[in-house]
């Protein structure tokens, strides 16, 4: 609303935007349809690839792709320029790790970062927030914390300046998440100073923090220039009472035999203090089963096998009972397990082979150099499978012993006959008072005759609402009689 000529005497008008304006909480979700709409039209009549990609890897206004050759990007964006120009937007702020997809691209069109960089030497830039090294096509961490004071408040806003959605450094992060669990537990005021020794583990931890500015993965799964024979997801998980971890790597076999395996994602939380080991351990096979069900669906792959790995064998004893019933806390995430897997996927890996039990314990920052098992993968993916771990025999079922077993209760109802004098006795044992006697049997006498009328040829409906004076002359006729 606004006033004509900014003249406050006239009486306001409305107004309304002839276009959607950026910046509202709505606009995230307007660009895209917008977008898709566009791609739906077809007007310059794009392939379906250009127009799936459009569809698929368009997050808010930025478009990640990843194309097999150099002529397929450049046919693709031959492509996307003129199919968005038809809905009115401009394709700007290109890049590429491949020098031959830029030259393509009007200098205009691409991104500020490398116009002035020779295109045999491209730069580090971000991709939806994780930085990519375009020269050796790898994510990287870089991080950067701004100093706030020693407090709860303080450090709780120094961990969460570490943006890591891949979750590569998880791992490392886990000490210091530990350290605020335990600060929370004193209930401490947000802004109280810490004590010497939590100020010591807290300066312990930041002192390393710049080693994990070493730390980067491949991007590719699989080498372009190779026949690939089958392509697989391994996801590994472990708990503990520090904390529970889950690591997923994607496992690329080719055709002259040589076996690849890539770092794909990870998480790492802290545990609560409340919770057995079974739990724990259950709870990270839940967030493994997730984390296994988002990956098989984002990377779009065909995966020949997928296997969660853990060296909890009792959790393979859960997962694959069918006998016995289970408390609500493991029921309930049996039954999360089971929609997105099988029980036959799951198998048991020793500790000393299980990178997710770095992850389930934490590594301090100083510790990077051994973390080669976490950032790998195991060694024996690399190898033939009859060099895997040897499986358990988990053929003995579960005992009734164990404590998430619901144990069995049997309630036996015995039915004795009884006569209105027994009713009476039982009124006078409970009842000291003879009005409350009275009103006793009255409710009685509603009941039975209900019970006539509903299951009898008794036409007589009985009486409704509160208790009458008939009702407690009846019963006291009926207490009269029974004496």
């Amino acid at each position: 609303m606004w006033w004509p000529g900014n003249d406050i005497t006239k009486p306001p008008v409305d107004y309304a935007m002839n276009v959607f304006i950026f910046g509202a909480t709505c606009s995230p979700s307007y660009a895209p349809f917008a977008l898709r709409k566009t791609a739906e039209d077809n007007l310059t009549g794009a392939s379906n690839h250009a127009v799936h990609t459009v569809f698929k890897n368009f997050y808010v206004d930025d478009l990640l792709k990843s194309c097999r050759s150099v002529e397929e990007a450049s046919a693709l964006v031959s492509e996307l320029f003129p199919l968005l120009e038809s809905g009115g937007f401009h394709v700007t702020k290109f890049l590429s790790n491949e020098p031959g997809v830029l030259s393509f691209v009007p200098e205009d069109d691409q991104a500020s970062a490398i116009l002035d960089l020779n295109l045999d030497d491209l730069a580090t830039t971000k991709a939806l927030g994780v930085y990519w090294n375009m020269n050796s096509n790898c994510f990287e961490v870089r991080v950067s914390i701004q100093k706030r004071p020693l407090t709860k408040r303080g450090l709780r806003s120094m961990v969460s300046q570490i943006y890591d959605v891949l979750g590569l450094v998880q791992t490392f992060i886990l000490p210091a998440r530990k350290l605020l669990q335990e600060i929370s537990r004193e209930q401490n005021g947000w802004d109280d100073p810490l004590d010497e020794s939590q100020c010591n583990a807290w300066k312990s931890w930041i002192q390393g923090l710049d080693s994990l500015n070493r730390v980067s993965v491949a991007r590719c799964f699989k080498l372009p220039y190779k026949e690939m024979q089958c392509i697989e997801l391994y996801v590994f998980f472990d708990g503990s009472t520090i904390g529970y971890g889950v690591a997923c790597y994607v496992r690329t076999v080719y055709v002259d035999g040589h076996i690849d395996c890539g770092f794909a994602a990870g998480k790492s939380r802290v545990s609560s203090p409340n919770l057995t080991i079974p739990r724990l351990e259950l709870t990270a096979a839940t967030v493994a089963a997730k984390l296994c069900a988002l990956i098989s669906t984002e990377l779009k792959y065909e995966f020949e096998r997928i296997i969660l790995w853990t060296d909890a064998t009792t959790v393979l004893h859960y997962i694959r009972n069918d006998t016995f019933r289970f408390h609500t806390f493991v029921a309930n995430r049996l039954r999360l397990i089971h929609s997105l897997s099988s029980p036959e996927q799951w198998r048991y890996v020793p500790s000393q082979l299980n990178p997710a039990d770095i992850a389930s314990r934490g590594l301090m920052t100083d510790k990077i150099d051994n973390a080669t098992l976490w950032f790998d993968g195991p060694q024996f993916l690399r190898e033939s499978e009859i060099n895997w771990p040897r499986q358990p025999d988990l053929r003995q079922p579960l005992t009734t012993d164990d404590p998430e077993v619901k144990k069995k209760t049997t309630t036996i109802c015995a039915a004795v006959e009884s006569s209105p004098v027994n009713y009476l006795h039982g009124l006078l044992l409970r009842c000291s008072a003879y009005k409350a006697i009275q009103r006793c049997a009255a409710w009685l006498l509603r009941f039975k005759q209900y019970w006539r009328w509903k299951y009898s040829n008794n036409k007589m409906p009985p009486r409704k609402g509160p208790l009458t004076a008939d009702d407690l002359k009846d019963a006291t006729l009926a207490i009269v009689q029974l004496m």
